[in-house]
């Protein structure tokens, strides 16, 4: 049904007119922010979308490179530099939260440290790389203007602490685009085979899962909010395209950006 055909059918009165034509505005120009934007291959996932879930590492900033250095870089802190398949401990480290990496080097490296410490130490290793040296992938901050202009609330779900994500976040000043955090910890579940942290950020925008659009770059990311019935985009990254994971997070995306910004 056009606009016109819903204003004129429906028992409306004349004070609904610059509502509803608000809101068509509103849901055309968000339909036109992929479109002409970016180089997202099916702009009209969009359509329907009252809020978006970012992750963090990989989708809007260009830190993934560092993050694959981390478990390396905290073992050797902590002297054990015979590591020696540092691709399974990748593989292994990168779909956990702080919390459930914290387990391992527990149980795989006999750390008598409790958890928390050794996130916290994790933490530490990272923080400074947050605060002075990760930059935001180009076009990020130009996108994320566009939905506040939209007016589409903005979320992000990430495996990181809370922290760090802060300090991130001021760095790069993007912290007024994003409306809320929410952090796998805090959520108490990575993101492999369970959407608890992007439901979180659902449920403050009081959305359904379906009307949101999550935008991951990690492989188990983008297969778990697919599963649990979310709008997925995929976002190239070149840690994944490395691993070849990126073809199969696109075969199971509803879509796939490889730039955030393309317009003037």
């Amino acid at each position: 049904m056009k606009l016109s055909d819903f204003l004129f059918r429906s028992n409306r009165s004349i004070d609904y007119y610059p509502l509803v034509s608000k809101i068509f505005f509103m849901k055309k120009k968000l339909l036109t922010v992929l479109k002409k934007n970016t180089d997202c291959t099916n702009p009209g996932l969009l359509k329907g979308v009252k809020a978006a879930i970012f992750d963090m590492d990989g989708t809007l900033l260009d830190s993934m490179t560092m993050w694959s250095n981390v478990p390396f870089l905290y073992l050797e802190q902590k002297g054990i530099k015979n590591i020696p398949d540092r691709k399974q401990l990748w593989d292994e480290f990168k779909v956990l939260s702080l919390q459930d990496a914290a387990k391992i080097f527990q149980k795989k490296y006999g750390f008598e440290q409790d958890c928390q410490k050794i996130i916290e130490e994790i933490d530490d290793l990272v923080y400074e790389q947050y605060a002075k040296v990760i930059q935001a992938k180009p076009g990020v901050k130009k996108f994320l203007s566009a939905l506040k202009k939209a007016k589409i609330p903005c979320g992000m779900a990430t495996a990181t602490d809370r922290r760090c994500v802060e300090v991130a976040l001021a760095n790069l000043k993007l912290s007024d685009y994003i409306d809320t955090i929410a952090t796998c910890s805090e959520a108490g579940a990575s993101k492999d085979n369970n959407p608890a942290v992007y439901d979180m950020i659902a449920q403050r925008f009081s959305c359904k899962r379906e009307e949101c659009i999550v935008f991951e770059d990690a492989l188990h990311g983008v297969r778990t909010a697919r599963a649990a019935g979310y709008k997925v985009l995929a976002v190239e990254d070149s840690v994944a395209v490395e691993s070849h994971e990126w073809e199969i997070s696109c075969s199971i995306a509803h879509s796939r950006l490889t730039k955030w910004w393309c317009g003037k």
